[in-house]
């Protein structure tokens, strides 16, 4: 049974963006969570929304946009690599010959 691409290079997409987003908004209201998105973010370079030190004198608010950023990054590199997996998914199925299945 092949693979869809297109819809599992969007379910991976989603899941991505999602675990970036619930991950971003906790380390931005608690401070929590600081090494995981210090290593998301070594992908997308300056985009970073932690700071060595946590402090609430920084707003949500004025790190939400980054969060929304980080998120959309995640969600176009979870569909690339989504659909890199399926496509090489279905190569490596074997093919059904058109004599055994009549």
């Amino acid at each position: 049974m092949k693979m869809d691409v297109k819809s599992f290079a969007l379910s991976a997409g989603i899941m991505a963006a999602a675990v970036t987003l619930l991950i971003s908004l906790w380390y931005s209201l608690t401070g929590f969570g600081a090494e995981i998105i210090a290593m998301v973010e070594a992908f997308y370079g300056k985009m970073t929304i932690v700071d060595l030190e946590f402090s609430k004198a920084v707003p949500f608010i004025q790190n939400l946009w980054k969060v929304v950023v980080l998120s959309i990054f995640s969600f176009v590199d979870g569909a690339i690599v989504g659909s890199l997996f399926a496509i090489l998914y279905n190569l490596f199925i074997p093919k059904k010959n058109d004599k055994e299945t009549k």
